[in-house]
């Protein structure tokens, strides 16, 4: 067998040796639209050691700059997360980005300023606490800009919020608009795919379990899973 490498257009990026990392399977959360595939609440952590032994092997596998993408499940409920970012950052690993529901306590967050270089912070509405999120989200992106600040990192990208447009929730998604724009807060509206329904033959429906569903083919169902409305909104925006 012969391995080939893929090398962007872009001669800069060259130079970098990117790796898309699941963490793992285990959430907190159990949205319709993610499927069991991707999330999980018994699945177990993956262990410090095979953490540290991947490291190992990417960073003696090249001479570019290492850049790690680390998704999940939710990779902050892993109990040794913070160990694992310091352990990447400290053995050479250029670059280290996260997505992250947001639920973990802010001060978790920020024992990783020193080792994740950018946040990604998804806002899930079927089970995001509004009030309690929204306000951490202000408060995060505040603090990891005084840490970039003290440190001269400040860069805007380091922080960003994906806001999953779930189906009822127009008035909500404006909401959160209104108030990252006025944060300064970058944010990006991500349309939602859903799971088909293994029953009923259609959209597996919102505050369903996404452990329930079965596959995201949109021809083997008729019915739109946005009203025309949000359909007209999104088009938009």
């Amino acid at each position: 067998m012969t391995l080939l490498a893929i090398q962007n257009k872009n001669f800069f990026k060259h130079t970098w040796f990117k790796v898309e990392w699941n963490l793992g399977k285990r959430c907190n959360y159990d949205c319709s639209y993610c499927d069991i595939g991707t999330h999980d609440n018994f699945s177990p952590h993956m262990s410090f050691d095979v953490w540290k032994n991947t490291v190992d092997k990417i960073l003696n596998s090249t001479n570019k700059k290492v850049k790690l993408s680390i998704t999940g499940g939710e990779p902050y409920i892993n109990p040794n997360i913070i160990e694992m970012f310091k352990y990447a950052k400290d053995s050479g690993v250029h670059n280290i980005s996260v997505v992250t529901n947001g639920t973990a306590p802010l001060s978790k967050y920020e024992k990783s300023f020193d080792f994740v270089d950018s946040f990604t912070l998804s806002y899930h509405f079927e089970f995001a606490d509004k009030e309690k999120l929204l306000k951490k989200v202000v408060q995060f992106h505040r603090e990891l800009i005084l840490h970039r600040t003290s440190n001269g990192k400040k860069n805007a990208k380091d922080f960003i919020i994906h806001i999953m447009f779930l189906p009822g929730h127009l008035a909500q998604v404006e909401e959160a608009i209104d108030l990252f724009k006025k944060n300064n807060i970058l944010y990006i509206i991500r349309r939602i795919r859903p799971q088909k329904d293994p029953n009923s033959l259609s959209w597996l429906k919102p505050y369903s379990s996404g452990m329930t569903g079965t596959h995201k083919k949109k021809s083997l169902v008729k019915e739109s899973y946005y009203s025309q409305k949000e359909i007209d909104w999104i088009t938009n925006v």
